[in-house]
């Protein structure tokens, strides 16, 4: 789900998207409606359409976003990049376009890439942080040059906190102009829906993960004392106390799995890599980074196994007797 709080929280700062047919009557009348409505603090307008672009022998569909306004575009929706976390901004000789497109077309900043009824190719001047579609970003007068017209079709709204949702759509939609809305909260909540179905499979990964561990380092830890019989009854034969050899056996194992976590925690960092790029179909693009309490959280349930193994085996650890130090080794 943190896929769903990046884009819908910090990424897409809008509260409605509208589409309308772009008509000047329609136009203006969206205009006067938004000067008539105190609940709006921002509003823009913009086109969208959807292309195919293509590089390196690949294509795949994408949204073209053109704002109206580039300058204030950040109002609306944030473009930066995800490891800086820097903001971008729109200019009139190259493209922003979202890192999984970037990926998928081979492209980075600086190279070219085609759009479908582009008159040239057109360079990519960056990889923005966005993790649902396929998405280019222009400003008018670089779309204007590439496909020879600019005309607005949608408009993104910004209300006041605690605003009617439902009123403002009635108000929008009261006019003609408008022929569909789109919240941010509801986009957001539907698509947190689909990636929660994701959450249970994961649950279920990890609770039989952690069974398989769990039997694995108790059979290991058995094992290892069945072999030491003649070894730990010794040590009880030259005075050692029971609690003395169970810290001498779970001491071992403590180690072992020290060693285990830290040997863990760096191959799950590119076995968890593999698995998300494995995992995204072209349109969504998993957050590659690994929170800090993740690997806090899968050390804490390793010691946690280990410590309940040291109990369990307490008791077979007491069960040696003195006298299997004098067995002959078979």
């Amino acid at each position: 789900s943190a896929i769903v709080d990046l884009q819908y929280e910090q990424i897409f700062v809008y509260d409605t998207l509208g589409i309308y047919d772009g008509s000047k009557e329609h136009y203006d009348a969206l205009l006067e409606t938004v000067d008539n409505t105190e609940s709006i603090t921002g509003f823009q307008f913009g086109m969208m359409r959807t292309v195919t672009v293509r590089a390196n022998g690949k294509s795949y569909s994408a949204t073209l976003t053109v704002p109206d306004q580039p300058e204030q575009f950040g109002q609306f929706i944030v473009l930066r990049d995800r490891k800086t976390k820097a903001e971008l901004s729109l200019g009139d000789t190259g493209i922003i376009i979202n890192e999984k497109l970037g990926k998928l077309l081979g492209v980075k900043g600086g190279e070219s890439v085609s759009i479908s009824g582009a008159e040239y190719t057109v360079q990519v001047s960056a990889l923005a942080e966005s993790y649902t579609l396929n998405r280019i970003y222009m400003t008018p007068q670089l779309c204007k040059s590439l496909f020879g017209e600019y005309e607005p079709n949608c408009f993104y709204v910004n209300e006041k906190s605690g605003s009617d949702e439902d009123a403002l759509a009635a108000h929008l939609l009261h006019t003609d102009a408008v022929q569909r809305l789109e919240f941010t909260s509801h986009s957001g909540a539907g698509f947190r829906d689909l990636v929660g179905a994701l959450r249970y499979i994961v649950i279920v990964i990890i609770v039989f993960s952690g069974l398989l561990a769990f039997a694995v380092f108790y059979n290991l830890a058995n094992i290892n004392i069945l072999e030491r019989t003649r070894e730990l009854a010794s040590l009880k034969v030259l005075g050692y106390y029971d609690k003395e050899v169970y810290h001498y056996i779970s001491r071992e194992n403590m180690i072992s799995a020290l060693c285990g976590i830290a040997a863990g925690l760096i191959a799950g960092i590119f076995l968890c890599r593999y698995v998300v790029t494995t995992a995204e179909v072209d349109v969504v693009m998993f957050a590659p980074d690994i929170p800090w309490y993740c690997f806090v959280l899968s050390a804490g349930i390793t010691i946690v196994f280990t410590l309940f193994v040291n109990l369990i085996l307490r008791r077979r650890l007491r069960m040696i007797d003195m006298a299997s130090s004098m067995k002959a080794v078979e």
